[in-house]
C-alpha cells in the first residue's frame, strides 16, 4: 500500500484538492493520508471506490483495472447484452471480451448436453442461461447505447449489509467503529430507494429465476443449488433432474431442471457460500 494512495492519484492526473472533493474531507486529509499511509477502514472504502479498484489490490500496491476487479471483466469496449426470453427482455452491463464466448458457444453447434452456458455482468451477477430458451441475443457498446448502470463491488456490499440491518444513526455514522462513510451511506440509500428496498435486498441476496413458462421466482443461494446449476454447466440435464428452488418463506420447492430457462446469482453472497463451501472442505 505504500505510496498507493499518491501514486494512483498522480496516475489519474488528480490533485489533492480534487481527491479531497470527491471524498467528501479536507485537501490536509488527503495529504496526511498520503504522507502516512493511513487510511481509517471507512474512508479506505471511499477510496477505492473513487480509484476504481479493489481494496486487495489497493493493499498490495498494484495498479488498477479499468473496472472493478472482483469478477473476470472485460478490458473494453463496454455495453449492454440484450436477451429475449420469452416475453422477457432482460439487459446486462458487459463488454465484448466478456461475452465473446458466449457468442462464440451460440454460433457454433454442441451437444444437447452442453446447453447450459454462463456469463457474468458488470452488476455482480452470474447468469445461467438455457440456450434452447433464447429468443435473441445481442450487444451493443456504449458508444451506440446507454448501457445499464453499475456499482463498485464495495457499493454493493455497503447495500447489503444496510438493506438488511436499515440506515444507521448519526451516533453510528459519526463513530470510528461504523464501517461506512457519510457518504457511501446517502450513496447507498439513494440506490435503495431507487430499487425500492424490498427489490435491493432481493437483489442482493437472493437467487432469481424465470421458468419455460415465463414466470418469475427467487429462491436462497445454497450450496445445493450451487452444485446442482454447475451440474447443468458441465454435464447437462440428466444427472440432475430437479432443482432445489426453495426460498426462506418457502417449505421446499423442487423444479424440473428442463423447466428452467435463466437463473440469476448475486455474485457478491455467491461468493459468500463458495468461501463456506472451500473452508469445510479444507477443515
Amino acid at each position: 500500500m505504500k505510496g498507493a494512495l499518491k501514486s494512483r492519484r498522480e496516475e489519474l492526473r488528480m490533485t489533492q484538492k480534487a481527491m479531497a472533493e470527491l471524498l467528501g474531507v479536507s485537501q490536509q486529509t488527503v495529504a496526511r493520508w498520503e504522507t502516512t499511509d493511513q487510511i481509517p477502514n471507512k474512508h479506505l472504502k471511499d477510496v477505492v471506490v473513487k480509484l476504481g479498484m479493489s481494496i486487495s489490490d489497493f493493499l498490495k500496491g498494484e495498479a488498477a483495472p479499468k473496472t472493478v476487479p472482483t469478477m473476470e471483466f472485460p478490458d473494453a469496449p463496454f455495453g449492454a447484452l440484450h436477451l429475449m426470453v420469452g416475453d422477457h427482455e432482460l439487459s446486462y452491463p458487459t463488454g465484448w471480451s466478456q461475452v465473446a464466448e458466449l457468442f462464440e458457444s451460440l454460433s457454433s453447434e454442441f451437444l444437447p448436453m452442453r446447453s447450459w452456458l454462463l456469463f457474468e455482468t458488470l452488476d455482480h451477477r452470474v447468469v445461467y442461461i438455457y440456450t434452447r430458451s433464447i429468443d435473441s441475443v445481442r450487444w451493443v457498446d456504449d458508444a451506440q447505447e446507454e448501457m445499464p448502470s453499475f456499482e463498485h463491488e464495495e457499493v454493493y456490499k455497503a447495500a447489503s449489509m444496510i438493506a438488511v440491518e436499515g440506515a444507521p444513526t448519526e451516533e453510528e455514522l459519526a463513530s470510528d467503529t461504523y464501517p461506512y462513510s457519510r457518504e457511501m451511506v446517502s450513496k447507498v440509500l439513494t440506490f435503495i430507494q431507487e430499487k425500492g428496498e424490498d427489490e435491493v435486498y432481493d437483489w442482493l441476496n437472493k437467487t432469481t429465476y424465470i421458468t419455460q413458462t415465463g414466470a418469475i421466482g427467487t429462491a436462497s443461494v445454497t450450496e445445493e443449488l450451487i452444485w446442482a446449476m454447475d451440474l447443468l454447466l458441465t454435464d447437462g440435464l440428466e444427472h440432475r433432474k430437479f432443482i432445489d428452488l426453495t426460498s426462506d418463506d418457502e417449505t421446499i420447492k423442487l423444479l424440473p431442471a428442463e423447466k428452467l430457462s435463466l437463473v440469476e446469482f448475486p455474485y457478491l453472497e455467491m461468493a459468500t457460500v463458495l468461501k463456506r463451501m472451500e473452508q469445510e472442505a479444507t477443515n
